[in-house]
Protein backbone atom coordinates (compact mmCIF):
# COMPACT_ATOMS: atom_id res chain seq x y z
CA UNK A 1 0.00 0.00 0.00
CA UNK A 2 1.31 3.76 -0.80
CA UNK A 3 -0.20 6.75 -0.73
CA UNK A 4 -0.73 8.87 -4.00
CA UNK A 5 1.88 10.97 -4.99
CA UNK A 6 2.01 14.39 -3.63
CA UNK A 7 -0.19 13.44 -0.46
CA UNK A 8 0.87 14.68 2.86
CA UNK A 9 0.22 12.41 5.45
CA UNK A 10 -0.77 13.60 9.34
CA UNK A 11 -0.68 11.50 11.96
CA UNK A 12 -3.24 11.49 14.48
CA UNK A 13 -7.00 12.42 14.31
CA UNK A 14 -7.45 14.35 17.68
CA UNK A 15 -8.08 18.59 17.41
CA UNK A 16 -4.34 19.24 16.53
CA UNK A 17 -4.22 16.73 13.26
CA UNK A 18 -8.05 16.95 12.00
CA UNK A 19 -8.03 20.79 12.11
CA UNK A 20 -4.83 20.86 10.25
CA UNK A 21 -5.50 18.50 7.50
CA UNK A 22 -8.83 20.50 6.86
CA UNK A 23 -6.34 23.86 6.69
CA UNK A 24 -4.08 21.62 4.45
CA UNK A 25 -7.38 20.83 2.10
CA UNK A 26 -8.05 24.54 1.94
CA UNK A 27 -4.24 25.11 0.36
CA UNK A 28 -5.39 22.65 -2.15
CA UNK A 29 -3.30 19.91 -1.00
CA UNK A 30 -4.20 16.28 -1.06
CA UNK A 31 -4.31 14.64 2.75
CA UNK A 32 -3.98 11.33 4.27
CA UNK A 33 -5.13 11.40 7.95
CA UNK A 34 -3.74 7.68 9.38
CA UNK A 35 -5.13 6.84 12.78
CA UNK A 36 -6.92 4.04 14.67
CA UNK A 37 -10.66 4.70 14.95
CA UNK A 38 -11.01 3.35 18.49
CA UNK A 39 -8.25 5.40 19.68
CA UNK A 40 -8.32 7.20 23.20
CA UNK A 41 -8.24 10.92 21.99
CA UNK A 42 -7.41 13.60 24.46
CA UNK A 43 -9.49 16.76 22.51
CA UNK A 44 -12.51 14.30 22.79
CA UNK A 45 -12.29 14.04 26.78
CA UNK A 46 -11.29 17.48 27.03
CA UNK A 47 -13.14 20.80 28.83
CA UNK A 48 -12.72 22.31 25.47
CA UNK A 49 -12.62 25.57 27.09
CA UNK A 50 -11.00 28.65 24.32
CA UNK A 51 -9.73 31.95 25.84
CA UNK A 52 -10.79 34.97 24.52
CA UNK A 53 -8.09 37.41 26.22
CA UNK A 54 -4.36 36.83 26.33
CA UNK A 55 -3.81 34.11 29.07
CA UNK A 56 -0.02 33.35 28.04
CA UNK A 57 2.75 35.70 27.38
CA UNK A 58 4.14 37.26 23.86
CA UNK A 59 2.95 36.20 20.82
CA UNK A 60 0.85 33.11 21.71
CA UNK A 61 -1.55 35.29 24.18
CA UNK A 62 -2.13 37.63 21.57
CA UNK A 63 -2.97 34.67 19.27
CA UNK A 64 -5.29 33.89 21.72
CA UNK A 65 -7.30 37.09 21.15
CA UNK A 66 -8.43 35.91 17.84
CA UNK A 67 -9.68 32.22 18.86
CA UNK A 68 -13.06 33.07 18.67
CA UNK A 69 -13.49 34.41 15.47
CA UNK A 70 -11.36 31.32 14.09
CA UNK A 71 -13.96 28.96 16.12
CA UNK A 72 -16.36 30.77 14.27
CA UNK A 73 -15.22 31.05 10.53
CA UNK A 74 -14.69 27.05 11.37
CA UNK A 75 -18.18 27.04 12.29
CA UNK A 76 -19.05 28.56 8.93
CA UNK A 77 -16.94 26.46 6.57
CA UNK A 78 -17.74 22.76 8.25
CA UNK A 79 -21.26 23.10 10.17
CA UNK A 80 -21.04 23.48 14.08
CA UNK A 81 -18.50 21.95 15.55
CA UNK A 82 -19.91 22.62 19.28
CA UNK A 83 -18.48 25.69 19.53
CA UNK A 84 -20.78 28.66 22.31
CA UNK A 85 -19.52 31.74 24.24
CA UNK A 86 -19.77 30.61 28.23
CA UNK A 87 -18.68 31.99 30.86
CA UNK A 88 -15.46 30.94 33.59
CA UNK A 89 -15.54 30.92 37.19
CA UNK A 90 -12.11 30.35 38.72
CA UNK A 91 -13.33 29.65 42.79
CA UNK A 92 -10.66 28.98 45.48
CA UNK A 93 -11.07 28.05 49.09
CA UNK A 94 -11.17 30.12 52.59
CA UNK A 95 -7.83 29.00 52.99
CA UNK A 96 -6.48 29.89 49.25
CA UNK A 97 -7.29 33.83 49.84
CA UNK A 98 -3.95 34.99 50.22
CA UNK A 99 -2.38 33.09 47.20
CA UNK A 100 -5.33 34.32 45.09
CA UNK A 101 -5.28 37.70 45.67
CA UNK A 102 -2.67 38.73 43.48
CA UNK A 103 -3.50 36.32 40.59
CA UNK A 104 -7.04 37.81 40.62
CA UNK A 105 -5.76 41.13 40.87
CA UNK A 106 -3.76 40.38 38.08
CA UNK A 107 -6.80 39.02 35.68
CA UNK A 108 -8.56 41.88 36.51
CA UNK A 109 -6.07 44.31 35.12
CA UNK A 110 -5.66 42.08 31.89
CA UNK A 111 -9.86 41.71 31.81
CA UNK A 112 -11.83 44.34 31.60
CA UNK A 113 -15.21 41.99 31.90
CA UNK A 114 -13.70 39.77 34.41
CA UNK A 115 -16.64 40.13 37.92
CA UNK A 116 -15.28 39.57 41.31
CA UNK A 117 -17.60 37.54 43.72
CA UNK A 118 -17.26 36.03 46.96
CA UNK A 119 -14.41 33.09 46.08
CA UNK A 120 -14.26 33.19 42.80
CA UNK A 121 -13.36 35.38 39.69
CA UNK A 122 -16.23 35.30 36.56
CA UNK A 123 -14.36 36.03 32.94
CA UNK A 124 -15.84 35.94 29.63
CA UNK A 125 -14.63 32.65 28.47
CA UNK A 126 -15.76 30.00 25.05
CA UNK A 127 -16.11 26.49 24.79
CA UNK A 128 -16.05 23.74 22.55
CA UNK A 129 -18.39 20.36 23.40
CA UNK A 130 -15.92 17.54 23.01
CA UNK A 131 -18.68 14.86 22.35
CA UNK A 132 -20.23 17.51 19.64
CA UNK A 133 -17.00 17.50 18.18
CA UNK A 134 -16.31 14.12 18.29
CA UNK A 135 -19.50 13.48 16.23
CA UNK A 136 -18.41 16.67 13.94
CA UNK A 137 -15.18 16.51 13.16
CA UNK A 138 -14.87 13.13 11.58
CA UNK A 139 -18.25 14.58 8.96
CA UNK A 140 -16.17 17.63 8.11
CA UNK A 141 -12.88 15.98 7.09
CA UNK A 142 -15.20 13.61 4.70
CA UNK A 143 -16.61 16.49 2.68
CA UNK A 144 -13.70 18.88 2.60
CA UNK A 145 -12.35 15.62 0.86
CA UNK A 146 -9.40 14.51 3.54
CA UNK A 147 -9.20 10.84 3.19
CA UNK A 148 -9.22 8.97 6.82
CA UNK A 149 -7.27 5.88 6.50
CA UNK A 150 -7.88 3.53 10.23
CA UNK A 151 -4.33 2.20 11.00
CA UNK A 152 -1.82 2.59 13.76
CA UNK A 153 1.81 3.46 12.34
CA UNK A 154 4.43 1.67 14.19
CA UNK A 155 7.30 3.81 12.89
CA UNK A 156 8.69 5.70 10.23
CA UNK A 157 11.98 6.07 8.40
CA UNK A 158 13.23 8.68 5.80
CA UNK A 159 13.54 7.56 1.87
CA UNK A 160 16.14 8.01 -0.64
CA UNK A 161 16.23 10.95 -2.11
CA UNK A 162 13.03 12.54 -0.10
CA UNK A 163 10.17 11.53 1.54
CA UNK A 164 8.89 9.25 4.50
CA UNK A 165 7.96 5.71 4.65
CA UNK A 166 5.09 4.63 7.22
CA UNK A 167 5.19 1.11 8.72
CA UNK A 168 1.64 0.45 9.47
CA UNK A 169 0.39 -2.44 12.18
CA UNK A 170 -0.77 -5.47 9.63
CA UNK A 171 2.06 -5.08 7.81
CA UNK A 172 0.88 -2.35 5.61
CA UNK A 173 2.94 0.66 5.03
CA UNK A 174 2.48 4.56 3.14
CA UNK A 175 5.22 6.60 1.41
CA UNK A 176 4.60 10.40 1.29
CA UNK A 177 7.28 13.46 0.95
CA UNK A 178 5.70 15.37 3.60
CA UNK A 179 4.44 13.58 7.03
CA UNK A 180 3.03 16.04 10.06
CA UNK A 181 3.23 14.56 13.45
CA UNK A 182 -0.29 15.49 15.51
CA UNK A 183 -0.33 12.00 17.52
CA UNK A 184 0.19 13.93 20.57
CA UNK A 185 2.66 11.61 23.13
CA UNK A 186 2.45 9.33 20.28
CA UNK A 187 5.01 11.65 18.72
CA UNK A 188 7.52 10.73 21.07
CA UNK A 189 7.35 7.24 19.97
CA UNK A 190 7.91 7.64 16.47
CA UNK A 191 10.39 10.14 16.08
CA UNK A 192 12.72 8.99 18.65
CA UNK A 193 14.89 12.79 18.76
CA UNK A 194 12.44 14.71 19.69
CA UNK A 195 12.71 12.49 23.00
CA UNK A 196 16.76 12.64 23.19
CA UNK A 197 16.88 16.39 23.62
CA UNK A 198 17.42 17.95 26.68
CA UNK A 199 14.92 18.25 28.12
CA UNK A 200 12.76 16.15 25.91
CA UNK A 201 10.41 18.67 23.28
CA UNK A 202 7.58 16.76 24.34
CA UNK A 203 6.29 14.65 27.94
CA UNK A 204 3.33 13.01 28.69
CA UNK A 205 1.22 12.72 31.76
CA UNK A 206 -1.85 10.93 31.94
CA UNK A 207 -5.35 12.52 32.55
CA UNK A 208 -8.47 11.53 33.54
CA UNK A 209 -12.09 13.18 34.18
CA UNK A 210 -15.54 11.44 35.25
CA UNK A 211 -17.91 11.35 32.56
CA UNK A 212 -21.74 12.14 34.12
CA UNK A 213 -24.69 11.21 32.99
CA UNK A 214 -27.55 14.02 32.15
CA UNK A 215 -29.20 14.60 35.05
CA UNK A 216 -26.57 13.18 37.66
CA UNK A 217 -26.38 16.23 39.32
CA UNK A 218 -29.49 18.45 40.48
CA UNK A 219 -29.67 22.51 39.89
CA UNK A 220 -29.74 22.97 43.44
CA UNK A 221 -26.24 20.91 43.47
CA UNK A 222 -24.11 22.76 40.33
CA UNK A 223 -21.43 25.12 42.21
CA UNK A 224 -21.73 28.34 41.67
CA UNK A 225 -20.89 29.34 37.90
CA UNK A 226 -21.77 26.16 36.11
CA UNK A 227 -24.94 26.61 34.96
CA UNK A 228 -23.58 29.57 32.85
CA UNK A 229 -20.59 27.87 31.60
CA UNK A 230 -17.03 25.89 32.64
CA UNK A 231 -15.77 26.15 37.04
CA UNK A 232 -12.20 25.41 37.45
CA UNK A 233 -9.78 26.23 40.33
CA UNK A 234 -8.48 29.68 40.19
CA UNK A 235 -4.85 27.84 41.29
CA UNK A 236 -5.03 25.00 39.02
CA UNK A 237 -2.09 22.64 40.16
CA UNK A 238 -1.85 20.64 37.05
CA UNK A 239 0.68 23.24 34.71
CA UNK A 240 2.87 23.13 38.40
CA UNK A 241 3.37 19.51 38.22
CA UNK A 242 4.05 19.60 34.83
CA UNK A 243 6.48 22.02 34.98
CA UNK A 244 8.42 20.12 37.14
CA UNK A 245 8.23 17.28 35.46
CA UNK A 246 12.17 17.11 35.23
CA UNK A 247 12.61 17.06 38.64
CA UNK A 248 10.39 14.20 39.90
CA UNK A 249 12.22 11.30 41.61
CA UNK A 250 8.79 9.40 41.59
CA UNK A 251 5.21 9.67 39.69
CA UNK A 252 2.96 12.70 41.34
CA UNK A 253 -0.18 13.61 40.86
CA UNK A 254 -2.77 16.20 41.32
CA UNK A 255 -6.77 16.69 41.14
CA UNK A 256 -8.49 19.73 40.20
CA UNK A 257 -11.90 20.35 41.07
CA UNK A 258 -13.86 21.31 37.91
CA UNK A 259 -16.76 20.82 36.46
CA UNK A 260 -17.61 20.99 32.63
CA UNK A 261 -20.55 20.83 30.00
CA UNK A 262 -20.62 17.46 27.91
CA UNK A 263 -23.36 17.25 25.86
CA UNK A 264 -26.07 16.56 28.18
CA UNK A 265 -23.70 15.81 30.90
CA UNK A 266 -20.95 16.76 32.53
CA UNK A 267 -16.89 16.71 32.80
CA UNK A 268 -16.55 16.16 36.57
CA UNK A 269 -12.75 16.67 38.06
CA UNK A 270 -9.38 16.04 36.76
CA UNK A 271 -6.64 14.03 37.66
CA UNK A 272 -3.54 14.57 36.44
CA UNK A 273 -0.48 11.85 36.76
CA UNK A 274 2.84 12.35 35.56
CA UNK A 275 6.20 10.42 35.89
CA UNK A 276 9.47 11.53 36.07
CA UNK A 277 11.07 12.80 33.21
CA UNK A 278 7.57 13.27 31.58
CA UNK A 279 8.14 10.10 30.03
CA UNK A 280 6.14 7.44 31.70
CA UNK A 281 3.99 5.46 28.87
CA UNK A 282 2.06 2.72 31.42
CA UNK A 283 -1.55 3.14 31.93
CA UNK A 284 -2.25 3.80 35.45
CA UNK A 285 -4.84 1.57 37.48
CA UNK A 286 -8.07 2.99 36.75
CA UNK A 287 -9.62 2.02 40.11
CA UNK A 288 -6.40 3.76 41.49
CA UNK A 289 -7.39 6.78 39.60
CA UNK A 290 -10.65 7.01 39.99
CA UNK A 291 -10.33 6.67 43.80
CA UNK A 292 -7.58 9.27 43.94
CA UNK A 293 -10.16 11.76 41.78
CA UNK A 294 -13.33 11.16 44.09
CA UNK A 295 -10.62 11.64 47.05
CA UNK A 296 -9.30 15.22 45.66
CA UNK A 297 -12.87 16.23 44.81
CA UNK A 298 -14.52 15.62 48.39
CA UNK A 299 -11.97 17.86 49.74
CA UNK A 300 -13.77 20.66 47.78
CA UNK A 301 -17.31 18.95 46.81
CA UNK A 302 -18.14 16.59 48.92
CA UNK A 303 -21.19 16.45 47.76
CA UNK A 304 -20.74 15.41 43.97
CA UNK A 305 -17.43 13.37 44.98
CA UNK A 306 -19.60 10.13 45.15
CA UNK A 307 -22.02 10.96 42.29
CA UNK A 308 -22.01 7.77 39.81
CA UNK A 309 -19.94 8.71 37.06
CA UNK A 310 -17.48 6.67 34.47
CA UNK A 311 -13.54 7.36 34.27
CA UNK A 312 -11.97 8.31 30.92
CA UNK A 313 -8.29 8.26 31.16
CA UNK A 314 -6.30 10.04 27.82
CA UNK A 315 -2.52 10.09 27.68
CA UNK A 316 -1.76 13.97 26.78
CA UNK A 317 1.41 15.57 25.74
CA UNK A 318 2.67 18.60 27.31
CA UNK A 319 5.85 21.33 26.49
CA UNK A 320 8.26 21.46 28.26
CA UNK A 321 10.68 24.54 28.27
CA UNK A 322 11.34 24.55 24.44
CA UNK A 323 7.10 25.13 23.77
CA UNK A 324 4.92 23.55 21.93
CA UNK A 325 5.95 21.92 18.47
CA UNK A 326 4.45 23.79 15.15
CA UNK A 327 6.63 23.41 11.99
CA UNK A 328 8.96 21.79 10.57
CA UNK A 329 11.69 19.22 12.35
CA UNK A 330 15.21 20.04 12.66
CA UNK A 331 17.09 17.37 10.51
CA UNK A 332 14.25 16.19 9.03
CA UNK A 333 13.59 17.39 5.70
CA UNK A 334 9.64 16.73 5.05
CA UNK A 335 8.90 16.14 8.85
CA UNK A 336 6.68 17.90 10.68
CA UNK A 337 5.12 18.19 13.91
CA UNK A 338 2.15 19.85 15.74
CA UNK A 339 1.60 18.84 19.38
CA UNK A 340 2.26 19.79 22.86
CA UNK A 341 -0.15 22.92 23.14
CA UNK A 342 -1.47 24.18 26.40
CA UNK A 343 -5.19 26.01 26.04
CA UNK A 344 -4.97 24.44 22.52
CA UNK A 345 -8.41 25.04 21.55
CA UNK A 346 -7.78 28.46 22.07
CA UNK A 347 -3.94 28.35 19.95
CA UNK A 348 -4.76 25.52 17.27
CA UNK A 349 -7.53 27.22 15.17
CA UNK A 350 -5.31 30.37 15.13
CA UNK A 351 -2.19 28.67 14.41
CA UNK A 352 -2.93 25.96 12.16
CA UNK A 353 -3.64 27.56 9.05
CA UNK A 354 -0.65 29.55 8.62
CA UNK A 355 1.32 26.40 9.32
CA UNK A 356 -0.88 24.42 6.88
CA UNK A 357 0.38 27.56 4.43
CA UNK A 358 4.25 27.17 5.14
CA UNK A 359 3.94 23.51 4.72
CA UNK A 360 2.63 23.70 1.18
CA UNK A 361 5.11 25.92 0.46
CA UNK A 362 2.60 29.68 -0.32
CA UNK A 363 4.05 31.14 3.13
Amino acid sequence: MAAVDGDILVIGAGLAGSLAALALRQEGLAVTVVAPQQQAIASYASYGGVVGWPALPGPLGEAMLRAPECWRALEQAHGPLGWQSCELSLHWQEAEAEAALPLVEHLMSRVSEARPEPRRLILPFGRVDGEQLARALPQALAHSGVRRLDAEVLSLAPLAPQGWRLQLAGGDHLEAPKVLLAAGPGCLGLWPPLAERQPPALAMSWSGALALAAGAIGPESLPAGAAEGIVIPLLGRRQALEARCQSLQQPAWIVDAGLAPRGQGWWLGQISVVAPGGAWQNVPDPAWMEAELRQGLGAVWPELASLPGRLVQVPVAFPTAAGPLCGALAAAPGLWALAGFQAAFALLPVLVPDLASALAGTR
